[in-house]
């Protein structure tokens, strides 16, 4: 049955519903539900039965679907154990010894949060408490180390293959690929996608960009102005720092604690591939599904190990934080799940057709992807969920690439950039709250002065985007990067000026 612009209906009251819990998995049921309704011809048991049946259960059962929520599982736990042991607040607070000048303060904040890679979430509350003495000593505002912390929380994490946003990626990519018959592994993608997220890497180097050259503009130049004045904290009640939610006796941990296991994890990766030719050859899926759970296994092992060996923590003690570990990740594997669901949904409804005819009459291949970033953003933004947007896009972006044949991995970069761009710019976001609240910033003061910046980067990431879609080709990058430098150096020229250390 032809179900005409009807077929969207199931990702349009998604979103809406999203917007307005502010709960994704909530509104991605309810919008499969609504879906099957209107197949069912409003028949409610109908519809749930056909949820369960025909949707839901086919998707837990699948063998690919079920080797990337156990790695997701995997994940959980090996990140938890690099959160609690400690290992992550040494390393990030060797990087803070040498500084004695306010633009390395605000690169031991860079530095800081890269090094705590591993999650969006622990980077700010982890590197937040350990840079922001420093910077409050060198006259850096609590609004400037907030923008740090957050752009070195999502920006950081999505571009890392390996660990929870890049399988949660992969798992969104490979059913729509599946669906639509489209000859590629996820993995394989989603590298050759990698230099092509603008958002996530212009962004990262927004922060070395405006720390050497001192230009601001807007109200951080404000902020900073009144830093250098003795004024570190804007107006308002600050928040706490976040605590670190740990018992590790932190003055017995090493940067090894860390070190070590992540060795261990792509170590493994690279014992059980390279024979296949890895990284440089595709391998087979479930090798690569099965390297990684592997990797995360014995890197986990390996923290348990130091952590025990060490006296940070007992061995009953770090056990039992690896399994919270393990049972955090549900609301990341029952998102994942629902998400494939409202997928299917929408294919049986002819969404993605409906979408790639609507597309193919009066759209031109190359201004996709800024169509889909922008598209993107609004959803990422209003639901403060860039996951949730990936869901929901990942099913529009592949088939109207494919119909247009506008280059796949430009469309999929497009969706994970404009989904982190609406992300960062959202006062609701978890990354944003907790950024702020881990420089000890008014959440209010850190969107204000964060929000001019991130939109910079999301306006010179359109044209970038343009000049990808035209091309294919990656010389769009280092275009983006010229016209990131030129737009901070005329802003700064013309809305704000140095900030004298």
């Amino acid at each position: 049955m032809d179900y005409g612009i009807l077929s969207l209906f199931p990702i349009a009251l998604t979103i809406v519903i999203a917007m307005w819990l502010k709960n994704i998995s909530i509104a991605l049921f309810a919008g499969a539900f609504a879906g099957l309704l209107i197949v069912c011809s409003g028949n409610p048991f109908d519809a749930m039965m056909s949820y369960v049946v025909d949707h839901l259960v086919p998707n837990m059962t699948d063998s690919y679907c079920a080797e990337v929520l156990v790695l997701l599982i995997f994940i959980g736990g090996f990140v938890k154990l690099l959160e609690v042991s400690g290992g992550a607040h040494a390393f990030a607070s060797s990087v803070t010894k040498f500084v004695n000048s306010r633009a390395k303060a605000q690169m031991a904040g860079w530095v800081a949060g890269i090094m705590v890679f591993f999650s969006d979430i622990g980077s700010p509350i982890i590197a937040g408490p350990i840079v922001q003495p420093l910077t409050d000593k060198m006259q850096v505002s609590r609004e400037k180390l907030a923008w740090i912390l957050d752009t070195t929380a999502s920006p950081l994490s999505i571009l890392v293959p390996f660990l929870g946003w890049g399988a949660y990626i992969m798992g969104l990519m490979g059913t729509e690929f599946q669906a639509a018959g489209y000859a590629s592994s996820e993995w394989d993608m989603l590298l050759k996608a990698w230099p092509f997220q603008f958002y996530a890497l212009l962004s990262l180097l927004m922060v070395p960009l405006i720390a050497f050259t001192r230009k601001e503009f807007g109200p951080m130049h404000r902020a900073e102005m009144r830093a250098l004045s003795g004024l570190v904290s804007p107006g308002g009640q600050v928040a706490e720092a976040v605590k670190i939610d740990t018992d590790a006796k932190l003055e017995n941990s090493r940067p090894i604690v860390m070190i070590i296991p992540l060795v261990v994890m792509i170590g493994t990766l690279c014992f059980m591939l390279c024979p296949q030719g890895f990284p440089f050859k595709s391998v087979d899926g479930d090798a690569l599904r099965g390297a990684l759970i592997a990797g995360f296994v014995f890197g986990s092992i390996a923290n348990i190990i130091l952590v025990v060996a060490l006296k940070i923590k007992s061995f009953k003690s770090i056990c039992r934080d690896y399994v919270l570990g393990l049972e955090s990740i549900a609301s990341v594997f029952i998102t994942l799940l629902l998400a494939w669901v409202l997928s299917s949904v929408t294919k049986t409804m002819g969404g993605p057709e409906f979408v790639v005819n609507m597309l193919q009459d009066s759209v031109p291949a190359w201004i996709l992807p800024v169509i889909i970033f922008v598209a993107s953003a609004v959803i990422s933004f209003s639901t403060g969920s860039s996951w949730g947007t990936f869901s929901i896009m990942m099913t529009i972006a592949v088939p109207a690439a494919m119909a247009l044949n506008a280059p796949m991995h430009v469309a999929i970069a497009s969706v994970l950039s404009g989904g982190l761009f609406g992300d960062h710019c959202s006062p609701i976001s978890d990354t944003t709250i907790l950024s702020a609240n881990g420089a000890r910033c008014d959440l209010l003061a850190h969107v204000k002065t964060q929000l001019p910046y991130a939109l910079m980067v999301g306006g010179v990431s359109i044209v970038t985007y343009a000049v990808a879609g035209m091309t294919g080709s990656v010389i769009a990058l280092p275009v983006g990067i010229a016209l990131l430098i030129v737009t901070v150096l005329t802003l700064s020229k013309l809305y704000g000026k140095k900030v004298e250390a």
